[in-house]
């Protein structure tokens, strides 16, 4: 596996009301082609910042973002992201919405073949006419999903895409977005809060501080997949990001596992 995103000592200031806020602060790792990479960290420490950075949504304020060894200026066309709102266009079907991720030059036989190869795959086939307010909100978040895959992206970025879920449905979007993962050999790149969600899908957990966001530790997970979410290695790795928030109270780590 080869270097496909290096973010090389990144930093991303704010003004707000006339003064300068940091954000974020000498942000500096390498994620790898294949790589699973969760950010976690508090609210506002600026994960989904940094997620848009990579995009080329944000410009860093110092700092830059290489994609297959080329500076990132603008929207990167390597990615595609897909956000906790599911922002699907309420008057196309579940077919037109996926569709919508295809450049218009996609000949009609190929267009047909690939959004119905996506529908497949985030198991929605039989809703293609369904409109988004017929859809529950995991259904909603797989059309998402689809919606960025279809134009084949070398990395696939996640804010929080499965924040807003009940707890059983977001476990049943973890074990999809592992299973397309797999299937399609993509990068990925996810923002959470939840740190179990982080040691169940990541090969690589990153850890920031609170607001100016720096890295406090980036975590490697040395498990086999499917993890085993109550095993003693996956409560050892959930164990050791929980310390980098509670380190001055060993009493709130236990609890917290």
């Amino acid at each position: 596996m080869g270097t496909i995103v290096q973010i090389k000592n990144v930093d991303k200031k704010f003004t707000i009301d006339g003064e300068q806020k940091e954000i974020l602060n000498g942000i500096d790792f390498n994620v790898q082609e294949g790589e699973f990479v969760s950010i976690v960290g508090s609210s506002g420490c600026g994960k989904s910042t940094l997620l848009k950075i990579i995009a080329g949504l944000e410009d860093a304020t110092g700092g830059e973002i290489l994609i297959h060894g080329k500076p990132v200026n603008g929207p990167a066309p390597e990615c595609k992201m897909a956000f906790q709102e599911a922002r699907l266009l309420p008057w196309r079907n579940v077919y037109k919405n996926i569709g919508f991720g295809l450049g218009k030059d996609v000949p009609k036989s190929e267009r047909d073949e690939l959004i119905k190869k996506y529908i497949d795959m985030v198991g929605l086939k039989g809703f293609e006419n369904a409109l988004p307010k017929q859809l529950s909100g995991g259904m909603q978040q797989r059309v998402a999903i689809a919606r960025a895959l279809i134009s084949n992206p070398n990395i696939l970025l996640l804010d929080e895409p499965f924040g807003a879920l009940d707890a059983l449905t977001r476990i049943n979007m973890q074990r999809e977005i592992l299973k397309i993962w797999k299937q399609e050999n993509k990068t990925m790149i996810l923002v959470t809060h939840d740190i179990e969600e982080a040691v169940y899908l990541s090969n690589k957990v990153v850890i920031l501080s609170e607001r100016p966001g720096r890295i406090k530790k980036i975590l490697n997970i040395d498990l086999a997949y499917p993890k085993v979410r109550g095993s003693g290695d996956f409560a050892y790795y959930t164990k050791e990001i929980y310390k980098e928030f509670f380190a001055d109270n060993e009493q709130e780590v236990e609890y917290a596992i």
